[in-house]
């Protein structure tokens, strides 16, 4: 059959029924010109959103990079128009269309129509299939990936974390159902996790762990599911037994001692890393490089998936369960004391060596260059981010000095601080162990209660001091691919070196090789990155398909309590480290997410309030180590709340009320 090819001014698809979520509602993609932009997925359509009687629910409208129109030798790429493709008119007339199909068929219907000269044409219809695309959600990125990402560093973490994380753990604890299923997912410079991954692991934990800010990372319509599916003990029993037996490292009394053995080698080996002088190596050597600097870093994530994934996580899941059982009914602000002020924090350490510099800059300004050089030396790795694409402090001095000028006139000691936490730490812990032996099984209870707390600790502990030692293998990433950065640029195939961190490593590999570079889309991903450095994308992805949850706020705002106290004072909104200057002494700061490189302002704020992230989360751990009270998780508060809002921050109960 040959037919003649309609030259579309508009082409799109309609489902009948929303097929994220399954509501009732007519979902419409469209983009101008013929229908190849939108099937390839290669452009953002504009999205439109009926109800069931055609009223406009909700738009979108999306970027529409090129559009495909008909040539002499088959089709071509041109520039679209800058506005949205379809009216209210002619959404009805798609909506009205659609639901005539779906009538005929007696089932929910996928669509693909065109429309030439204001006349639609159908050009097929299908059952919307029952088998689902995976779901991915940014929501676990917000606790463990927080930020936006270089497509670089997305390839480089993200084959560590899929290969040695998620498919080699799961060999090891027997998840076969897991086995090839991808758990990253790139988009708008965000990295996704698989939620498919998420939701069979669930199964394998107790109901009680599945607390809300985990169940937070599913739409809400699945959480409930999420929540209630039954729990395979028999073969999580099996999964540790295997861990014992296939990666003794991973049992949890090994973990940590391991992690901090391992630590001590690797920075020795980093060292003899340093020595080398990149730009002398040929392609071929500073290839061997990477690869040897690779393989000194696998022990860091093969430590990390028991560390983190199971073991912080689980022991302060537990905890919170038995301190619901044998102390009080509300664990939040037991839990969070009893978790603060500890020892050996690598964060805590950088926090007092800053503070050391600012009180050497007030009092004995003489010897500020001595110890400001002396910091850099330790801790010039980090950075206000994990990606490679920032600067770290040794590059950027600047970026320390700013942040010692923005303290000077701090006059919170953050050493009394430390001790008045861990005072009060020992002290919870001597009452809550007291009142457990009283009970009946006390004394067995009591050792029961000291075990769980002691690993929950220790495993809070390791999620910071990890990170310290990815902010050094980071470092070292970023210089070898600056280096390949530059030689790229003087080869003509990049136009500047810090262009190499908008490819993907292979992409790298294949420039430095090959001389390859698809600069169109070089250009499209720094655009993307730059427009979402700022602001989140989406928390859901299905296919092409986007999704939010609508949040409907009036006087109070409630998320999840992680760090105790009631803090009252006014706003500021905070969407970069680059605006932390605007901070003023015990304001709430209001952020999507924090990161190590933000903590020095804890310093000054009153209060913590963030959009994404758990008990668990960076903001909620240092503003526990700083006795600030936090309420984190609570969905679109940059958007529904000004600066200057006053507002009563209650990190007891999880609530933020505006005045």
């Amino acid at each position: 059959i040959i037919q003649e090819a309609i030259p579309c001014d508009i082409s799109g698809v309609a489902f009948t029924k929303n097929p994220v979520n399954y509501e009732d509602e007519i979902v419409i993609e469209a983009v101008f010109g013929l229908g190849e932009a939108l099937v390839s997925g290669k452009v953002h359509p504009d999205r439109y959103i009926l109800d069931p009687n055609l009223n406009l629910k909700k738009k979108e409208i999306g970027a529409k990079e090129y559009k495909v129109v008909l040539s002499e030798t088959g089709t071509e790429r041109v520039k679209p128009e800058k506005k949205e493709c379809l009216n209210r008119k002619m959404l009805k007339k798609i909506g009205e269309t659609s639901t005539k199909i779906e009538k005929t068929f007696q089932k929910p219907q996928d669509i693909e129509f065109g429309i030439y000269r204001n006349e639609i044409y159908i050009f097929q219809s299908r059952d919307i299939t029952t088998k689902k695309e995976d779901l991915w959600t940014r929501g676990y990125s917000d606790d463990y990936w927080t930020g936006v990402t270089s497509p670089l560093f997305f390839s480089l973490l993200g084959e560590f974390l899929d290969v040695y994380v998620n498919q080699e753990g799961n060999r090891i604890m027997g998840y076969d159902e897991l086995e090839g299923v991808k758990l990253l997912r790139y988009h708008k410079a965000h990295a996704y996790f698989n939620t498919r991954v998420l939701r069979d692991v669930f199964k394998y934990n107790p109901k009680f762990s599945r607390v809300k800010e985990l169940l937070d990372y599913f739409p809400e319509h699945e959480r409930e599911e999420m929540k209630e599916l039954p729990f395979n003990a028999l073969k999580r029993l099996l999964a540790e037994l295997r861990i014992a037996v296939f990666d003794w490292d991973g049992v949890i009394c090994n973990t940590y001692k391991k992690y901090n053995k391992f630590s001590e080698e690797y920075l020795k080996k980093l060292k003899e890393f340093d020595k080398i002088d990149l730009k002398t190596l040929n392609d071929s050597e500073i290839l061997e490089k990477y690869r040897y600097l690779y393989d000194i870093c696998l022990k860091h994530y093969r430590l990390v998936r028991w560390g983190i994934a199971t073991h912080n996580m689980g022991m302060n899941m537990i905890l919170k369960k038995f301190i619901i059982e044998w102390y009080c009914k509300d664990p939040d602000t037991t839990h969070n004391i009893l978790v603060s002020g500890l020892p050996k924090n690598k964060a805590t350490e950088t926090n007092l060596a800053l503070f050391s510099l600012v009180k050497t800059k007030k009092e004995r300004n003489e010897i500020f260059e001595k110890e400001f050089k002396e910091f850099l030396e330790k801790y010039g790795h980090r950075s206000y981010s994990r990606d490679i694409i920032f600067p770290r402090w040794a590059e950027k001095p600047e970026l320390v000095l700013d942040i010692v000028n923005s303290l000077l006139e701090n006059d919170r000691d953050i050493e009394k601080i430390e001790i008045e936490k861990r005072k009060k730490r020992e002290e919870l812990t001597k009452k809550v162990l007291e009142k457990i032996e009283k009970q009946k099984f006390g004394f067995i209870k009591k050792q029961i209660f000291k075990i769980i707390l002691f690993y929950a600790q220790k495993y809070i502990a390791f999620r910071e001091n990890q990170r310290f030692f990815l902010d050094h293998q980071s470092f070292r990433f970023r210089k070898i691919f600056l280096e390949i950065g530059k030689r790229l640029e003087e080869r003509g195939i990049l136009e500047e070196k810090k262009d190499v961190f908008f490819l993907f490593k292979e992409e790298v590999f294949d420039a430095l090789k090959n001389g390859n570079v698809d600069m169109e889309l070089l250009k499209k991903r720094k655009e993307e990155f730059k427009e979402y450095e700022h602001k989140l994308p989406p928390m859901f992805l299905q296919g092409n398909m986007e999704f939010d949850e609508e949040f409907d706020y009036e006087k109070e705002f409630i998320g999840v309590a992680s760090s105790p106290g009631v803090a009252e004072g006014k706003i500021r909104l905070i969407r970069d480290i680059h605006e932390l200057h605007k901070i003023r002494k015990d304001e709430i700061m209001v952020a999507t997410c924090t990161d190590p490189g933000w903590t020095p302002v804890f310093l000054k704020i009153g209060g913590l309030i963030t959009e994404t992230g758990g008990i668990l989360s960076h903001g909620a751990v240092v503003s526990r180590e700083y006795g600030i009270p936090a309420v984190t998780g609570i969905k679109s508060a940059m958007k529904f709340l000004k600066d200057g809002d006053k507002v009563v921050l209650d990190g007891n109960l999880g609530k933020v009320y505006l005045r």
